[in-house]
């Protein structure tokens, strides 16, 4: 059985699920989440997520059932973006030290990277026409590769259509987690340019000022949720 999985964030896998691998006779040579996950994925198969804990994104592929599966925390502090038409997915991988985002297909074919460059790439989330990608980066006018200074993190938007990557005006602070809205008109994401995380919405052209949406730093928000209408 060749069983291959990718995660990010920290699984949180206890000792007693270790030694209850081994007792099942699997063979580990570390205690990393990513070598113990292959083992828990033959012990628990869809039932993986049920078996860890933590803030996690995982993917796993099982060649000989040619069986996947998609998972992340429960509350999506580390969040799992796909499209909705389910044909396509997309998502952020590390290779050779630098992170960009990649599409593939749900069958497992036509991977190809939308970015490519030595910018940060994370967080991607699909427009609801499926045109257009929300991601976060440190691109931007505050970065400068050359001189090795690079920025916070900035909600950016790539048209698919003309390949090319706008940095969303107006943002301050450290922008995390975009989430469209569902008429595909603004964008939701996360802020500390007050001081605290709070949410904070803005038109994704630009065209308005950003607006605070929450305040009261101490609540947790890295979940957003837009009403069907996109009016909350």
């Amino acid at each position: 059985m060749a069983v291959v999985t990718v995660t990010g964030g920290t699984g949180y896998i206890g000792r007693a699920l270790i030694e209850q691998l081994i007792a099942n006779g699997h063979r580990l040579a570390t205690r990393t989440d990513t070598e113990v996950l292959p083992h828990l994925w033959e012990e628990h198969r869809t039932r993986l997520p049920e078996a860890i804990d933590g803030m996690f994104a995982v993917a796993v592929w099982d060649s000989s059932s040619r069986t996947g599966l998609l998972a992340r925390d429960r509350v999506g502090k580390k969040p799992l973006y796909w499209h909705d038409d389910g044909k396509r997915i997309v998502f952020s991988g590390a290779r050779g030290g630098f992170t960009n985002l990649y599409v593939i297909d749900t069958d497992g074919r036509n991977l190809r990277a939308l970015t490519n460059d030595l910018y940060g790439a994370v967080m991607p989330a699909w427009s609801p026409d499926g045109r257009r990608i929300a991601f976060v980066s440190d691109r931007g006018p505050r970065t400068d590769v050359a001189l090795l200074r690079f920025g916070k993190w900035q909600v950016n938007v790539l048209d698919l259509e003309s390949n090319t990557i706008e940095t969303i005006p107006g943002q301050g602070g450290k922008n995390l987690n975009p989430q469209w809205a569902p008429d595909g008109k603004s964008i939701a994401y996360l802020s500390d340019r007050s001081g605290e995380d709070e949410i904070w919405m803005e038109p994704q052209d630009g065209s308005a000022a950003p607006t605070q949406i929450t305040s009261g730093g101490d609540t947790y928000k890295y979940q957003i949720l837009w009403s069907p209408d996109s009016k909350k």
